[in-house]
């Protein structure tokens, strides 16, 4: 748990009340969104473009979670946020994480109910949105970062960020499972042969995410580019929320940039922009 608390700046006790939307919330809608028996908050931005679900890390949506949304959102997306654990507990939602049928940590190959609460989710917006783009976006970060390569199993899904994926928690034998049943990865390898590529980051020293990980992404999807930030210090985990507060012009700030110009390029109708030389990358 260490290599959790001192880089995600969130407290390990009960947190404080939540901000109302006088705080870092304003300019969301809230809403609840249900599907197969399972429901969870979502935070809506306004309407800005094609759809992008920015799935938050293990301390739930935390200031830097929507300063990540705000910046991809002032890029030309409708941000949408589910809320599957709560704000800042990061030992009670390790707990939840643990324990819940619904996200399945431990287990090798299997499908989450998580993510087809989320598959239903994405659609649920797009057609809501005018079916804006020629598909929507997932960006995943640290729990969830698996969560949005699954998720490329549905033809829907257009872009998908795995950030620093942590789920399975890589103990022996679970190092490179990507957190996906065998029928997605037969559904994902497929559009990898079609050429889907999607992007993935890690810090380079960063056991929650090993690299083998990221090279079974790039096997199955052999298009992806996976984003390796130098690093020697391996508590280093979050690499968008860490992101918005780098300096212009390193290879941190451009691994946002980066994202966001991915982003772009696979849900905006014309060219693409040119995205930042990022300076790691593997």
């Amino acid at each position: 748990m260490a290599a959790y608390s001192p880089a995600m700046e969130a407290p390990l006790d009960p947190p404080p009340a939540r901000p109302d939307d006088a705080g870092f919330l304003a300019g969301y809608e809230h809403a609840t969104f249900e599907a197969g028996g399972i429901a969870h908050p979502i935070l809506r931005g306004s309407a800005n473009g094609p759809i992008v679900i920015v799935i938050h890390e293990l301390p739930g949506v935390t200031q830097r979670t929507i300063a990540v949304a705000d910046r991809i959102g002032r890029a030309g997306f409708t941000v949408v946020l589910p809320e599957l654990l709560e704000p800042g507990r990061i030992l009670g939602n390790l707990r939840t994480v643990c324990v819940a049928a619904e996200f399945r940590a431990f287990a090798r190959r299997a499908s989450r109910p998580v993510v087809d609460w989320l598959r239903a989710l994405a659609a649920s917006e797009y057609a809501r949105a005018g079916s804006i783009g020629p598909g929507v976006g997932v960006v995943g970060m640290c729990f969830s970062g698996g969560f949005a390569f699954a998720m490329v199993a549905d033809p829907i899904v257009e872009a998908a960020v795995a950030s620093q994926p942590a789920l399975p928690f890589p103990f022996p034998g679970v190092r490179d499972d990507v957190g996906a049943s065998n029928a997605e990865l037969q559904a994902i390898a497929g559009r990898g042969a079609a050429g889907f590529a999607a992007r993935t980051l890690r810090y380079q020293r960063d056991p929650l995410s090993p690299s083998v990980r990221h090279r079974r992404i790039r096997t199955l999807l052999p298009a992806t580019a996976t984003v390796e930030i130098r690093t020697w210090n391996p508590l280093d985990h979050p690499v968008l929320a860490n992101a918005i507060s780098a300096q212009p012009g390193t290879a941190l700030a451009d691994a946002l940039d980066g994202t966001i110009a991915y982003l772009a390029g696979r849900l905006r109708p014309g060219p693409a922009p040119s995205a930042p030389t990022e300076r790691s990358s593997t």
